[in-house]
């Protein structure tokens, strides 16, 4: 007979040494930028490591609000988990050279995405937008955040974009098997950039289940 308890406190203390693992990196602003399951190794609950660093880099470029920063996306990184904007970028490659993104984030997403397919959940196409837009979304990439989210008109059109990927990825969380973790998931899988939540916030909730509180 399982003890749902014992599964339960492994789960948190995974998952909290996992994201600590991830802001050990963001303290030191490195972006891994080619996160995946078989670049997180757990020998035990408290035994994480981190590997394959070729792509990352360091960023110490700030910006604030949805003014991100200009950003040449690798072309390595393994396209089943990264970021639904830098999937765009990914499928119109002669088109979109750089990117304004939040690296970070992105990175975020990949590690929602890792977590969710380790539990055996299809994440195929849950970082893909509808390819009929993908020139839409490429001017939020390409112009500014703000041209397409804060235009009276078009922010309507991607308001429906993002809802029809949000609603495939929400399905898709319903079906990981610790329920504790469900928001904190949602929060990560966020489609839209400026609303998905930074590791810092993420690594608040993994103390908590942990414990761990902050004041």
């Amino acid at each position: 007979m399982k003890n749902h308890n014992i599964e339960n406190i492994e789960i948190r203390k995974i998952f909290s040494n996992l994201i600590k693992a991830f802001h050990y990196l963001r303290e030191r602003n490195i972006v891994h930028n080619d996160i995946s399951p078989i670049n997180i190794l757990i020998k035990s609950p408290d035994e994480i490591k981190i590997i394959d660093f070729a792509e990352s880099f360091e960023c110490i470029k700030k910006y604030e609000g949805s003014a991100f920063n200009n950003f040449i996306p690798s072309k390595y990184a393994n396209e089943l988990y990264i970021s639904p904007e830098l999937m765009t970028q990914r499928r119109m490659p002669g088109k979109i050279f750089s990117v304004l993104y939040d690296p970070f984030k992105s990175d975020v997403f990949s590690l929602g995405l890792s977590i969710l397919s380790t539990c055996r959940i299809d994440v195929t196409n849950l970082n893909c937008f509808d390819l009929n837009y993908d020139v839409f979304i490429k001017s939020m990439l390409t112009v500014s955040y703000g041209y397409i989210a804060y235009d009276s008109l078009k922010r309507i059109s991607y308001r429906l974009i993002r809802e029809k990927l949000q609603k495939a990825i929400d399905e898709a969380i319903k079906k990981f098997p610790y329920d504790i973790l469900y928001c904190t998931l949602r929060r990560m899988l966020e489609v839209d950039i400026v609303e998905r939540a930074t590791i810092d916030e993420i690594y608040k909730d993994a103390k908590y289940y942990v414990g761990i509180f902050d004041y």
